[in-house]
C-alpha cells in the first residue's frame, strides 16, 4: 500500500513525469471531493483543490507543472486546468455538455477528452483541444459511449473504452485509433462485461486495463496489439485505474482492499 485513509475513498491516481509525485481523487465522507498530491519521496500530502462533487480524474502535463481534471461544477462536468501548487484554475472546455477523462499528449500541446456535446446526449465521443482549451474537434464518433482515452508514448494512437459492441448494452472493450490514419479503429480485446481505464506502458509495448470479466473488478496487462493478455491481480475487492511508473517496473493503482479505496503498487516481472 502507497496512501491511505481512514475516512476518505483514495481513487483515480495519476503520476507525475518524474515519477516522485501522485495526483488523485479523495472523496471524503460528505461526498465532496479533493485533488490531493502525495510525494513519494517525503510522503506528504497536500490538497490543491476542493470541490462540492467526487469525480475527480485527473492527469499531470508532461512538464509536470499543471493537472488537466474533470470537475464537476454545479450540475455539469467541465475539463479544468489547475497548476500543482493549486493557483491559476481555468475552465477549459465551458460547454453544456459533460466533458470527462481528460489525458495530455506526448509534447503536452494537446489534451484528449470524451464528451456528449454535439446532440447525442446518450452518446460519448472523443475530443481534443490545445491544452489553452482552443481548437475543440472530434476525432472519434460511434453511437455508443467512450471513455478513458490516452495517448500512446509517441502521440501517433489513443487507446479508449467503448461499449459500441453489441449496441451499447455495456459491454466496454478497448479500442485503439490512429490519429494520422483514416478507418484505423482496432478492436483489442474481445471478452463479456466491461474491459475499461486503459493505459500504455511508457515504451508503448504494452497496456494495462481493468476488467470484471471474472467476477469483480481486476488489473489486466497485454500487448499493445491486444495479444498475450495477463491478470496481474487476483482480490476479491476491485483493482482499478492502472498507472505505469516511469520505467514501466510497477504499476500504482486504487483498490478497496482494506474497506476503502486507497493507492496500491504492483511489481511487473518481464
Amino acid at each position: 500500500m502507497i496512501a491511505a485513509d481512514d475516512s476518505d475513498n483514495l481513487q483515480y491516481p495519476t503520476l507525475s513525469p518524474d515519477g516522485k509525485q501522485i495526483a488523485y481523487q479523495a472523496e471524503t465522507e460528505d461526498k465532496r471531493g479533493e485533488l490531493r498530491i502525495f510525494n513519494r519521496e517525503t510522503n506528504q500530502i497536500r490538497v490543491v483543490l476542493k470541490t462540492e462533487n467526487a469525480g475527480i480524474v485527473s492527469a499531470f502535463s508532461p512538464g509536470g507543472e499543471w493537472i488537466a481534471f474533470q470537475n464537476r461544477i454545479e450540475s455539469n462536468t467541465e475539463i479544468c486546468l489547475i497548476k500543482t501548487d493549486g493557483s491559476g484554475l481555468t475552465n477549459l472546455t465551458n460547454n453544456p455538455a459533460r466533458d470527462v477523462s481528460p489525458a495530455f499528449s506526448p509534447d503536452g500541446k494537446q489534451i484528449v477528452f470524451a464528451s456528449n456535446r454535439d446532440g447525442n446526449f446518450g452518446a460519448f465521443n472523443l475530443y481534443t483541444m490545445n491544452a489553452d482549451g482552443t481548437n475543440q474537434r472530434q476525432i472519434y464518433q460511434s453511437k455508443a459511449r467512450s471513455f478513458a482515452p490516452a495517448f500512446s508514448p509517441d502521440g501517433k494512437q489513443i487507446i479508449f473504452t467503448n461499449d459500441k459492441e453489441d449496441g451499447a448494452t455495456g459491454n466496454f472493450e478497448i479500442f485503439k485509433i490512429e490519429l494520422e490514419i483514416a478507418e484505423s479503429e482496432k478492436r483489442l480485446t474481445f471478452r463479456p462485461r466491461v474491459d475499461s481505464y486503459p493505459a500504455f506502458s511508457p515504451d508503448g509495448k504494452r497496456i494495462a486495463f481493468v476488467s470484471n470479466t471474472d467476477g469483480n473488478a481486476e488489473i489486466y496487462l497485454m500487448n499493445a496489439d491486444g495479444t498475450g493478455l495477463f491478470r496481474l491481480t487476483r482480490n476479491q475487492a476491485e483493482d482499478t485505474t492502472p498507472q505505469f511508473s516511469k520505467d514501466g517496473k510497477r504499476i500504482v493503482f486504487s483498490s478497496n482492499r482494506s474497506e476503502k479505496f486507497a493507492l496500491y503498487e504492483i511489481n511487473l516481472i518481464d
